[in-house]
């Protein structure tokens, strides 16, 4: 008995299913037809417009898109030409870069050292401050010219 109630189960689900796809496939169609019809309307109506449309305002359609177009072709230049100097402005960056590493690699450490900055003058002293800023630079001039040789080069 049981195996009847099973394949009596069996055979209602399989008719259960076809009666499920069937509907389904009802629907679909339904949709289908109904997005068909939609879509004839739409054809139609550009169909009627291209119809209507006059020589006339094709070319000055044209005429309109091809003058976009153009614009955006100089659009598409320029950025493509600020982006080259860009480019180029990035690449001289590295340059300066590596040839100030060099020279701060190779300068000599006593040249490099900043002087210390200068006091603002007091009111009563204002002579003493002068004489000490011209013997400063004398000293600087006295040592340029001891390091520098006869024929200008330096280390002789």
């Amino acid at each position: 008995m049981t195996a009847l109630a099973a394949a009596f189960a069996g055979l209602a689900g399989v008719l259960l299913a076809r009666t499920y796809l069937r509907r389904r496939r009802r629907v679909r169609l339904r949709l289908l037809t109904g997005h068909r019809a939609l879509f004839d309307e739409q054809l139609r109506a550009a169909g009627q417009q291209l119809v209507e449309l006059e020589e006339g305002d094709l070319l000055t359609v044209g005429a309109d898109t091809e003058d976009a177009l153009n614009h955006l072709h100089a659009a598409l230049l320029d950025r493509q030409a600020h982006l080259q100097n860009y480019e180029d402005l990035a690449h001289l960056q590295q340059r300066k870069i590596a040839a100030l590493g060099y020279h701060l690699a190779v300068a000599d450490p006593t040249e490099a050292a900043a002087p210390a900055p200068a006091e603002p003058d007091k009111p009563g002293e204002p002579g003493q401050r002068r004489e000490q800023v011209q013997a400063e630079l004398l000293e600087k001039i006295q040592r340029a010219q001891d390091s520098t040789g006869p024929s200008g080069a330096k280390g002789t």
